[in-house]
Order: C-alpha cells, then structure tokens, then sequence
C-alpha cells in the first residue's frame, strides 16, 4: 500500500513539475537579443557628387556631380547615369564599360556629399535657390522658404519642370493639401523651379 502512495505522490510531482516548466519563459528566447534592421542602401539621385577614381589610369579620376538629367559624363565612354544605383553598382557598371580600355580593371566609386535643390521665387521670405539634404515635396519646398506677408496665394502655386528639352508647367492648388480636401502634391525633382504668386488685394 505504502508503495503505491510512494508511487502516486512521485507521479503527481512530475506532472506538478511538467505544468511549471511549461507555464515558465523562455528564457532563451527572452535573453536573445532582437535583430536589428539593416540600414537600407544608398541609392544614387540628381544632385550626388561622385568621385571617381582609377588607380592604373589616374589621368581619368574626375569629382562631379549628377546633373539634374541624371546624367555625368566621363573620358572614353561619354554620358552615364548612375540614378537608382548603389555606388558599389555603379562602380561594377563603369569596370564593365571600361573593361576593353584599361590594364587595370579596378575603379573605384565614391559619394562625396549629396544635396538637392529646387527654386522659388514671388510672395515667399526666401527666394532663389534652396538646398535640402533629401528630395522634398512642393508643399515642403513652399513651407521652408516662408511667406513673406498676407497677400501669398497658395491656391495658384505654378511648378515648371525642363523635361527633354521643354518647359512644363502646371498650377496647383496647395489650400487644397494643406486642408486635406487634395492629394496633388508631387514630389520634386532637381531644379524645378517654382513661382508663389501674391493675392490680388
């Protein structure tokens, strides 16, 4: 009898035993430390100045910066985009064009500094050229050069853009945006240029 109480009281305490481990944290799991997100790449736009350097033909290496069509233009190989690249793409693109003309098949690509630009000009506190670090929106462009009084029109604010040669222009209405009734609020390119007009009083 003794035996089997001996028995019933050590499966009561597995199982009492089993039940604790399973309600308790995972303590490894808890210890591990959380991954963290990898930083997203770099990827090249109008406004980025590039060296360029080639260590077996130094008479090559040039610093520009991406135009505002995108486009730089080097000795052997004339115009190339490096937009929507890393610099590390950029750099196995030129060791691919310039691969029948050197010895040595080393080139290296670096980004110096990078800014973007637009221009404003009429009933704004700062006209002329602005400089940001990062591609803006229109109403981001409006809101950082400030009004320079009252009589600012926000409902006829005209964009001017030079594509292919050509001006576009369009007038946009940013009371709209700015009261959430719009969403025509384009992103900037490089160099747009942008008129605020006063208020007819």
């Amino acid at each position: 009898m003794s035996t089997t109480r001996n028995t019933l009281r050590a499966l009561v305490a597995s199982i009492s035993l089993a039940a604790a481990l399973s309600c308790a944290p995972d303590l490894a799991a808890q210890g591990a430390p959380a991954a963290e997100a990898a930083p997203e790449p770099i990827v090249l736009r109008e406004g980025d100045e590039l060296q360029i350097t080639f260590p077996g033909a130094p008479s090559l290496n040039t610093q520009q910066r991406v135009r505002s069509d995108g486009r730089i233009t080097l000795d052997l190989i004339g115009e190339i985009s490096p937009i929507g690249l890393t610099p590390l793409q950029f750099q196995e693109r030129l060791i691919q064009l310039y691969a029948s003309q050197l010895v040595s098949r080393e080139i290296t690509v670096r980004l110096v500094s990078r800014s973007f630009y637009v221009y404003i000009n009429g009933s704004v506190g700062t006209n002329g050229r602005l400089e940001f670090d990062r591609p803006v929106t229109l109403l981001e462009a409006v809101m950082a050069a400030g009004f320079a009084d009252g009589t600012v029109n926000l409902g006829k604010v005209r964009l001017m853009r030079i594509e292919g040669g050509k001006v576009r222009s369009s007038v946009i209405d940013l009371n709209r945006i700015m009261d959430g009734k719009g969403d025509e609020n384009p992103a900037l390119r490089q160099g747009d240029m942008i008129i605020v007009p006063g208020r007819l009083l």
